[in-house]
């Protein structure tokens, strides 16, 4: 029998990419784009990924330069105590989005296929099943992501398929939905809705090379943008503005529109069941992630046994909202006043980076 050292490649990383940040294509992520951008969405969503992308390169450049992860990286550049604020306030980020996150999509399954059912217990058991990938550690989570994601990529081609009857591309025009003033003042603005993709960057240590994890950030965010891209252009095609910014889950009433004919209909369950499975791995991530950051912060060393009560913490948090209106509003504002940090510490560090190297 092989043993592992606990450490994932490429193909690995590349999958979690695709299952903490691809997936937004499906949540109410949409909505708030089709808010700002109207039916210029995909474009919107296009520019962000852009714009994410640019301090992402800055920070890839310096974990290769160093050979460290992004925690090490902080420590070596500004300081310990510095580092500890920072990693602080990304846990409190990132716990406050994983909460809103919890009580979003139970919110599309509890409104749209069982709205008899608590909230709250199904809330406690999708944390709960979230919970239990979790705990098996990063690389089972790595491992898993990469198996899910032949499937996912299957379905999303049969998607494309049963819905490109309704399609009707004149709905994408005007190209530019509001105006390029519009689109270029809030794409900074809500650049981090791709955030993961720099928390992620805590993670190199569990990458077999600095090689592997560059190859799978870059090809999994480079395949996140485009699903994300291709989904909020159908959204705008099938149901056409303004009448897409009136639906609450776009990605839910598109599968209920995806059909091959009379005879095969109503293929909706097959969607959801696959979506609700890489929902658990989404949590997971940011379960995993969130207790990383709160044993960083705090100096522990043994951080895998905090999953269990940050998932308690989280199941209280997402009851505090009052419905999906409220969720959004509070995530715009959370996302909004995010953006500028992740977007701007890339280029803080290496410029630390240099001055460090024009006092030696």
């Amino acid at each position: 029998m092989q043993i592992t050292d606990g450490k994932i490649g490429a193909r690995e990383i590349l999958s979690m990419i695709v299952m903490v940040v691809g997936i937004k294509a499906t949540d109410t992520t949409p909505n708030m784009m089709i808010y700002h951008a109207q039916n210029a969405a995909w474009l919107f969503s296009l520019m962000i990924g852009v714009v994410m992308l640019i301090p992402f390169l800055v920070l890839l450049r310096l974990m290769g330069r160093y050979r460290m992860g992004l925690y090490d990286l902080l420590v070596h550049l500004t300081g310990r105590w510095v580092a500890t604020l920072i990693v602080a306030w990304m846990f409190v980020w990132l716990f406050i989005s994983a909460a809103l996150n919890t009580r979003s999509y139970i919110d599309i399954v509890n409104t749209l296929f069982f709205p008899q059912t608590s909230l709250y217990f199904m809330c406690l058991f999708f944390l709960l099943f979230s919970w239990l990938v979790a705990k098996r550690g990063f690389e089972t989570i790595g491992r898993t992501s990469w198996l899910l994601l032949s499937l996912v990529v299957f379905i999303s081609l049969v998607l494309s398929v049963s819905i490109w009857q309704d399609m009707n591309l004149s709905h994408l025009y005007p190209l530019l939905g509001p105006g390029l003033g519009d689109l270029l003042k809030e794409t900074p603005r809500h650049a981090s809705l791709y955030a993961e993709l720099v928390l992620m960057c805590f993670m190199l240590p569990y990458a077999t090379t600095y090689r592997s994890f560059r190859q799978g950030t870059l090809l999994g965010y480079g395949l996140s943008i485009f699903v994300i891209v291709l989904l909020n252009a159908y959204y705008v095609m099938v149901f056409d503005y303004p009448a897409v910014e009136h639906i609450s889950f776009p990605y839910q009433q598109l599968t209920r529109a995806a059909s091959f004919g009379r005879q095969v209909a109503h293929i909706e369950a097959i969607f959801l069941g696959l979506w609700i499975i890489t929902a658990v791995m989404h949590f997971a991530i940011y379960l995993y992630l969130t207790a990383y950051l709160f044993a960083r912060t705090f100096r522990i060393h043994e951080f895998e046994p905090l999953i269990l009560p940050l998932t308690g913490l989280c199941l209280l948090l997402s009851g505090f909202p009052k419905n999906v209106v409220q969720i959004n509003e509070i995530r715009d504002m959370v996302i909004s006043s995010a953006s500028i940090v992740y977007l701007a510490l890339p280029f803080v560090l290496w410029g630390l980076k240099l001055w460090r190297d024009r006092s030696s």
